[in-house]
């Protein structure tokens, strides 16, 4: 986000999101799955989807001091 507001969203990005939104989505699950599949994509340990920048720097900081 920024001074301008956020960015311009990708039209494929669009279509996927107005897929979806007609329907309900356990998040739970959601999560799981996306972050099986993102860790996998990146080679990593595991990964955690955030709402924000902010929110992805609280997590990360938050494993650190955890030792997660």
């Amino acid at each position: 986000m920024t001074k301008i507001s956020a960015s311009i969203t990708n039209p494929k990005s669009i279509k996927a999101a107005n897929e979806i939104f007609t329907n309900f989505v356990n998040i739970d699950e959601l999560q799981a799955i996306a972050s099986k599949r993102i860790s996998k994509y990146f080679n990593t340990e595991s990964a955690v989807i955030t709402a924000s920048a902010a929110g992805g720097l609280t997590e990360s900081v938050a494993s650190m001091m955890t030792g997660n």
